[in-house]
């Protein structure tokens, strides 16, 4: 479960206390939180970060681990260059050498240039986004320095191009490093699930668009995914779908049906997940004015005890069987030394 805390926090945002949220996600049965941390934001003019800052963001990993919940600290940071990059993890990478385990590092969010704005329209030409080259040259200069101070500390490396899933197969990763995953986000259609979104110009003309979990539909879904399952097979990779959601002004029919059809998709072949996101009026399953869950949304969420939905993706000399949407597997994936056990 993303978890929105006062560390993202800016002027008129919403936000969870941490305390709160660890609660929330326990109680819901949630075994896992994506934290975003935008360390970039909190810079000192010499590039060093406000030591209070860091203090904060330990305090909140205390909070959340001593929940018994696996943490993954999302880098919610803009990239002055590959350089700066480094030397931010440079920093990072020692400061929280002394977390548990469980405790994981995202090494960025959906990686974009600072400096730029952030991508209205996902749109893989634009100058903000660090593609496949530059993207690699990023996690090669970065991994290194990280594991100077962390050699086994899970590291959660995302493609490029805005976490679309499409672009896993671009990323490339030491072959010796087996305490890796990769992740991806998955809000495809657009049309759907950011009908309305204010920052999105254009829209507006998307709302009123509906998901009801067609076998067309379902299959356009799949499509946008198979090709990161079956990059993962080959290259032995866990995958981590870090996150997906859909706007309210989607309908809640809808946004239920799209809900439970990505995360059953996703236990299918094995990957785990944390949805975006706990508790915004726009994204979030809890509601936090009056303290309860959007119940509909939440039990979407839920994977059935019986009928798992069998594996889908059609990868070259691997049988696959296509099952309905709704149903789901309880088995997490399994790669050489790093298992995702974290559902959230």
């Amino acid at each position: 479960m993303e978890i929105v805390t006062e560390l993202d926090a800016v002027p008129g945002s919403e936000f969870i206390d941490v305390e709160v949220a660890a609660d929330v996600a326990v109680a819901g049965g949630f075994r896992s939180v994506r934290l975003p941390v935008p360390f970039t934001r909190y810079l000192e003019p010499d590039g060093t970060v406000d030591p209070a800052f860091l203090a904060a963001v330990e305090d909140e990993l205390a909070v959340l681990t001593d929940h018994g919940l696996t943490v993954v600290v999302s880098c919610s940071c803009t990239i002055e260059s590959i350089d700066a990059f480094h030397a931010l993890w440079a920093q990072l990478a020692p400061a929280l050498a002394d977390q548990p385990p469980s405790v994981y590092f995202e090494l960025a969010n959906e990686p974009v240039w600072h400096g730029t704005d952030s991508p209205v329209i996902p749109d893989f030409g634009a100058d903000n986004i660090l593609h496949a080259a530059d993207w690699n040259q990023a996690v090669a200069t970065v991994l290194p320095t990280v594991r100077a101070s962390n050699p086994e500390r899970i590291v959660v490396v995302t493609g490029p191009d805005l976490s679309f899933p499409q672009a896993v197969p671009d990323l490339v990763l030491p072959d010796d490093d087996r305490h890796l995953i990769v992740t991806f986000h998955q809000y495809q259609p657009l049309q759907f699930t950011h009908q309305g979104a204010g920052w999105l110009p254009g829209s507006d003309a998307w709302l009123g668009t509906t998901w009801s979990g067609t076998a067309a539909e379902i299959d356009t879904l799949a499509g946008t995914m198979e090709a990161a399952v079956c990059w993962a097979a080959q290259h032995d990779r866990p995958l981590f779908l870090g996150e997906f959601g859909s706007l309210a002004t989607g309908g809640l029919a809808s946004r239920v049906a799209w809900t439970e059809t990505v995360a059953r998709m996703a236990e299918a072949e094995g990957i785990s997940w944390t949805y975006f996101e706990l508790s915004s009026d726009g994204f979030g399953i809890w509601d936090r004015h009056v303290g309860a869950w959007r119940t509909e949304l939440y039990e979407a969420l839920l994977p059935p005890v019986d009928d798992p939905m069998a594996p889908w993706a059609a990868c070259a000399g691997t049988p696959t069987t296509t099952a309905p949407a709704g149903t789901a597997s309880t088995t997490p994936a399994a790669a050489a030394t790093v298992t995702p056990t974290f559902t959230g």
